[in-house]
C-alpha cells in the first residue's frame, strides 16, 4: 500500500455502463454476478462473474472460477503487456511507413500544385489591372468624346 493511503470501507462504486473485467476484459454489467477485489496498493479489481458454466450433452457443470488463478493472469498482463510508444511505433509494419512515404509524397505535390496556383493567380491579376487600367483609359476617352460630341451640338443650336 502506498504511504499515507488508506482502504476503501467497502465496495467502490462500479460504472456498470464502462466498467471492464480485470480477466477477459468484458463488459461487466450484471450486479448480481459481478465481483471486486480491492487490492493492498488501492487497485480495484471488477470481475463480470465468478462462476464457469460448461454443458456437455445433456449435463450442466456450474462451479466458481479460480479468482486467484484470474487475478495473477490479470496482473501479469497489465504488467507485461506494456509497451512503451517508442517500442510499439518501432513495429510497425513497413506497409505504414510506405503509405506514410507516399502520404508525405502528396503532401509535398500538393504544396507545389498549391504554389504553381498562387503564381498563376498572381499573373491573372496583374493582367486584369492592366486590362483595368486600359478600360479606364478608354472609358476617359469615350466620355470626353461625348462631352465634345454634347458642345459641338449645343453650339450650333445657339446660333
Amino acid at each position: 500500500m502506498i504511504s499515507g493511503q488508506k482502504l476503501p470501507d467497502g465496495p467502490v462504486l462500479v460504472d456498470w455502463d464502462d466498467a471492464a473485467c480485470a480477466e477477459c476484459r468484458m463488459h461487466v454489467g450484471d450486479p448480481a454476478y459481478a465481483a471486486q477485489l480491492q487490492m493492498l496498493d488501492g487497485e480495484v479489481l471488477n470481475f463480470d462473474d465468478l462462476i464457469e458454466v460448461q454443458v456437455t450433452g445433456n449435463d450442466i457443470e456450474v462451479r466458481l472460477r479460480n479468482l486467484e488463478y484470474d487475478l495473477t493472469r490479470a496482473i501479469k498482463r497489465v504488467a507485461f503487456g506494456f509497451q512503451s510508444i517508442e517500442a510499439a511505433l518501432a513495429n510497425l509494419p513497413a506497409e505504414i511507413e510506405e503509405r506514410r512515404g507516399k502520404l508525405m509524397d502528396a503532401i509535398a505535390e500538393a504544396e507545389r500544385e498549391r504554389a504553381k496556383a498562387a503564381d498563376d493567380l498572381a499573373v491573372a491579376e496583374t493582367a486584369l489591372k492592366a486590362q483595368e487600367k486600359s478600360l479606364r483609359a478608354v472609358q476617359e476617352k469615350l466620355a470626353e468624346a461625348r462631352e465634345g460630341k454634347a458642345r459641338g451640338e449645343a453650339r450650333p443650336a445657339n446660333k
